[in-house]
């Protein structure tokens, strides 16, 4: 086949390979000059005689009047150029995919009289069931007159004449390519009042490529949200190199990887979102873990119908985006399974939370967060339809909950609060639900098992994948004054035994238990010198480093005492303002007989103080908190973390999360 492609590194190492894979896929290609010869005018974006063709095929039983009707309801001079961009995409998809939801979100639907009456009929864009019932076609340099000047994108994808993907390619050997394909021609493109606005109506996603470096983006993210593809799944490197003259690289694993014609069509059905923040829609797509997680899980419910409780583990590092993973999730639970009983679980306020105003912003239909116990056993007796969002300390003996459903229930933070009672009396509740565990950190010991308890790991997104894709930023470790030591070179079991192990009148049992209870590192960690020396410290620190540059910290103390004598040193030493967040009652003294009544919060105090934290303008800039906020908090002023605690395994993985 011949391509219609310049000369350079550009078109040779980017646009002809581009072209050339997604042709050894499946897919047809027409030059430009081709099209144009049933293109009423350069402005137009849908290829409408593909698009009628499609829409006869896929619906042979609507008449040619419902054909026009469809054709009519998706056209682009229908819609506002004057509408926020997000918000027409957002209505568009859901006519391309067939979605019913408020706010405006319809399918096309057409009048057609069968024999008994004209009644309502939904016209499917696309037949998401027999793929190659669709029209799959690339080009390149396709002309889009705007009010000015016309555009030639790269590389054009349309799916039955609809225009979903645009790939910008560039010279792999030029500076920042991913950047200026951003800057010179995603942002432009998007410019409003270019006229090239039509285009973002239909678009699925863009992605930015110079054949070694790939990034996927989505209509109006900024070039640090654009994403690396890193595997193509279900297709194996080798697969790859088949498809693509023997290369593998970023852009061929992602032509592989997303716009094969089953992933294409699946992403653009099942993993997108539009979500509102601080007020503004904002469209995200799924990552390639996300799809490939949820993917996975969906086909171990398909292929396993005997299926009895261990659905399987999803090991995700913190930052992943875990929450979306399991909207997208209980989304295609919903439309594929009948809409079965879906209890999301979680063992921490914050977290449930967070993730019920995720499902909420994100659109989903009627996320129900329980109150209490006797809420959810209400809930659980008759929960068809239902997803139900609670934490684990909910399901106890005396709440009585039950129900004989097969529930799907999606554990967050899997490797925790899964081997004591309330854990126990969560199956008791459920006998028939299948566990899905997600988990930045899964647990594999002989006491405490995650495999153990949810079944086999389904997929794997580690720090190092994290880390390659951008999401896992590096993060740096200062070892600040940590030592615990007597002065003079004596141990402090020595000065023990000089002091007090010399009496005889103290039995060797009083003098071992006195050493147990007194000579202990947790002891010592709050001496008040210790913590003075360490405040000074973290005060230059913090006011050199950090506050400059308009972040805050977070103090990890290793006990409620140390905490009120760190604050009260802070304030000696006229630091940035500081608050402490930790559990106390009013009326509790420290060991000095002083009152902690100043730092006491209650519950919804702690829970408000924790989220006026995160802005910029709340003017508390170090946060003391002990045995809280290192899981489920995502802060991302929170810059530095003081760690005064011992802490390992996946307690230190979530406490490094906190500053990533």
């Amino acid at each position: 086949m011949s391509f219609d492609v310049g000369k350079g590194k550009e078109a040779s190492e980017s646009e002809l390979p581009a072209l050339e894979q997604l042709v050894s896929m499946g897919y047809e290609y027409k030059t430009q000059a081709e099209l144009n010869k049933s293109r009423q005018k350069y402005t137009q974006v849908i290829l409408y005689d593909r698009l009628e063709e499609a829409l006869r095929r896929i619906n042979p039983e609507i008449d040619d009047d419902g054909i026009r009707d469809a054709l009519s309801q998706l056209d682009e001079d229908r819609y506002s150029y004057h509408l926020p961009p997000v918000d027409t995409n957002e209505k568009i998809r859901a006519k391309l995919i067939g979605l019913s939801q408020t706010g405006g979100l319809d399918p096309v639907v057409v009048t057609q009289n069968f024999g008994d009456g004209p009644e309502q009929k939904i016209v499917k864009i696309f037949d998401f069931e027999n793929i190659d019932n669709n029209d799959f076609l690339v080009t390149n340099q396709f002309k889009v007159q705007g009010y000015k000047n016309p555009i030639f994108p790269d590389v054009m994808v349309f799916v039955n004449g609809i225009p979903l993907v645009i790939i910008e390619c560039k010279d792999p050997t030029i500076p920042r390519p991913i950047e200026q394909a951003y800057e010179k021609n995603f942002t432009h493109y998007q410019n409003p009042g270019q006229g090239y606005e039509k285009l973002f109506f239909y678009n699925h996603c863009m992605v930015a490529t110079c054949g070694t470096l790939a990034r996927v983006g989505t209509l109006q993210s900024h070039v640090n949200y654009y994403a690396r593809w890193a595997e193509a799944y279900p297709f194996s490197e080798d697969d790859v190199k088949k498809m693509a003259n023997g290369r593998a690289r970023e852009q061929e694993i992602v032509i592989a990887g997303l716009l094969s014609k089953q992933n294409l069509l699946n992403h653009l059905q099942n993993f997108v979102i539009y979500e509102t923040i601080n007020g503004q829609k904002v469209k995200k797509v799924a990552k390639h873990q996300q799809f490939r997680a949820v993917t996975k899980s969906m086909n171990r419910l398909k292929e396993e119908q005997d299926i009895k409780d261990k659905g399987g583990v999803i090991w995700h590092t913190q930052g992943s985006g875990k929450s979306l993973s399991m909207l997208w999730f209980a989304s295609q639970l919903m439309y594929k399974f009948g809409n079965p009983p879906i209890v999301i679980v979680t063992d921490r306020k914050q977290l449930d939370k967070q993730i019920h105003e995720t499902f909420k912003n994100c659109g989903f239909p009627t996320p129900i967060r329980t109150k209490n116990g006797k809420h959810l056993g209400e809930l659980l007796e008759n929960p068809r339809g239902k997803t139900i969002m609670t934490i684990i300390d909910k399901f106890s003996a005396e709440a009585q909950i039950h129900t004989d459903e097969k529930v799907i229930c999606l554990v967050d933070e899997a490797h925790r609060s899964q081997f004591k009672v309330n854990a126990e009396q969560m199956r008791v509740s459920m006998p028939n639900a299948v566990f899905f565990g997600f988990s930045g950190t899964p647990i594999d010991k002989n006491d405490k098992s995650t495999y153990r308890v949810f079944g086999p790991m389904l997929d794997k997104y580690g720090f190092k994948e994290s880390q390659a894709d951008g999401a896992t930023i590096p993060i740096r470790y200062d070892g600040r004054l940590s030592e615990l030591f007597v002065e003079g070179g004596d141990t402090i079991e020595q000065v023990f035994d000089r002091v007090i192990g010399q009496d005889k009148t103290i039995s060797s049992e009083m003098l071992e238990k006195l050493k147990q209870q007194y000579v202990t590192k947790g002891k010592i960690a709050e001496a008040p010198a210790r913590i003075k020396r360490i405040a000074l410290d973290l005060v230059t620190h913090y006011t050199t480093h950090i506050e400059p540059n308009g972040y805050k910290a977070m103090l990890v103390a290793p006990s409620r005492e140390a905490a009120v004598l760190y604050k009260k040193e802070l304030d000696k030493l006229n630091a940035p303002s500081s608050k402490i967040i930790m559990t106390s009652y009013l009326g509790e003294t420290g060991k000095d007989g002083q009152s902690w009544d100043d730092y006491h919060l209650s519950s919804k105090q702690r829970e408000a103080e924790s989220e006026k934290f995160k802005s910029p303008d709340d003017l508390t800039k170090i946060l003391i908190v002990v045995d809280m906020l290192l899981v489920g908090y995502d802060v991302p002023i929170c810059q530095v973390l003081y760690l005064d605690q011992g802490i390992r395994e996946h307690n230190l993985l979530q406490a490094i999360a906190r500053v990533n």
